[in-house]
């Protein structure tokens, strides 16, 4: 999740070394949306609303630049086509 900036930071160090570009999404949506999907059974993890908000306690705002997208209001095509823009840009 890189929820912190250490986290970040060691990525960032890692792309880095290897000489590739680094680039940051966060994806955020209405809590009630969140604890929604976070209550269905989903195959590749076993986490649930008490990990997501562990998280969300200790989150740390982003430093450097990136694009925040807005998950629940937008379907997946809109929001691909925002990230692909950025990206294009950036």
């Amino acid at each position: 999740t890189f929820s912190s900036e250490m986290q970040r930071e060691e990525v960032r160090s890692l792309a880095n070394q290897m000489n590739i570009p680094m680039y940051w999404i966060e994806t955020c949506a209405d809590e009630n949306v969140v604890k929604a999907r976070v209550s269905k059974v989903r195959p590749f993890t076993q986490a649930d609303y008490s990990v997501y908000t562990t998280i969300r306690n200790d989150w740390h705002p982003f430093i450097q630049p990136h694009l925040v997208v807005q998950t629940d209001c937008h379907d997946i095509h809109f929001l691909l086509a925002e990230v692909l823009e950025w990206l294009s840009k950036s």
